[in-house]
């Protein structure tokens, strides 16, 4: 009896572990769960070739014209495609031998996610691969004070994190910043700098062509060690605290606003006319 039962126990592990093995090759493009051993990669010239081989011995004849449709979207369905002159990315024609055909060298009009669909069987068309879409450069400009950098995020659906940052030039307060490598998506944008009010941004997309995030401020005055996301009379009595000091010898080195290494009637004067201003999240 106890040798069926560890016989029992040890199919049951290797049925989970098939079925993890499995599993693990399938992932989520665009919101749909495919094979993800049909997702192709761009090569280094950032061109795309496929091939596609019979599944069945009568399913291609040599010199038959096959036609490969790049369409913008991902499904694991042909009808849930929206095929559209909008949406066609890629279109060629190629002739099958009599077990394959194959597209070389081919460069998509925009690379989002697409399905590749291949045309030309007596049942329909057949999805026969993925690309996934290049990543991209986000980019922007945040209105700071001060010297130091303002720090920049992206966090997508799944809490994966996207980081860039600004740094300060030292003849303007306007700073541009970007953050590279940045899958097509949904975000949310965080900007943040110590000393200052923070931005935050939800449901930003990000497609194919990346996006330009531009006239976002950072309120400089949040300078208070307790009661952050607002610059209010806490702040005010801070400052006034270290009015006068070096930088270098402050408690609190936040109230060097413009980081000019004094704590003077400069700082107290970007404090006050931000005084009011807090965190924005929009």
């Amino acid at each position: 009896m106890k040798r069926v039962v560890r016989l029992i126990c040890i199919i049951g592990c290797l049925l989970i572990l098939f079925t993890c093995s499995v599993l693990a090759e399938d992932v989520s493009l665009g919101g749909v769960i495919i094979d993800g051993s049909k997702i192709i990669s761009q090569q280094l010239d950032g061109k795309y070739s496929i091939t596609y081989t019979e599944l069945i011995d009568t399913e291609l004849t040599s010199g038959q014209q096959l036609v490969l449709l790049v369409v913008r979207g991902v499904a694991s369905e042909i009808e849930r495609l929206a095929i559209s002159a909008e949406n066609i990315r890629y279109i060629d024609q190629a002739a099958a031998t009599d077990t394959q055909v194959s597209f070389s060298n081919f460069i998509p009009s925009s690379v989002p996610n697409c399905t590749i669909l291949l045309g030309g069987f007596t049942d329909g068309p057949k999805i026969i691969g993925y690309i996934e879409a290049a990543k991209v450069t986000v980019t922007g400009n945040v209105t700071i004070s001060g010297k130091t950098k303002a720090f920049v995020k992206l966090i997508d659906t799944n809490q994966v994190e996207y980081s860039g940052e600004s740094i300060t030039p030292t003849d303007s307060q306007i700073v541009s910043f970007s953050v590279l490598l940045v899958p097509v998506g949904s975000y949310t944008l965080y900007v943040y700098k110590a000393g200052h009010t923070s931005y935050t941004k939800q449901n930003i997309t990000v497609n194919e062509f990346g996006v330009n995030l531009s006239n976002i401020v950072l309120y400089g005055g949040d300078v208070a060690l307790t009661g952050k996301g607002a610059i209010n009379v806490y702040d005010l009595s801070a400052l006034l605290g270290e009015f006068g000091k070096p930088t270098a010898s402050s408690t609190n080195t936040l109230t060097d606003i413009n980081e000019n290494g004094d704590i003077n009637v400069y700082d107290l004067s970007i404090l006050l006319a931000n005084y009011g201003k807090s965190n924005i999240i929009e």
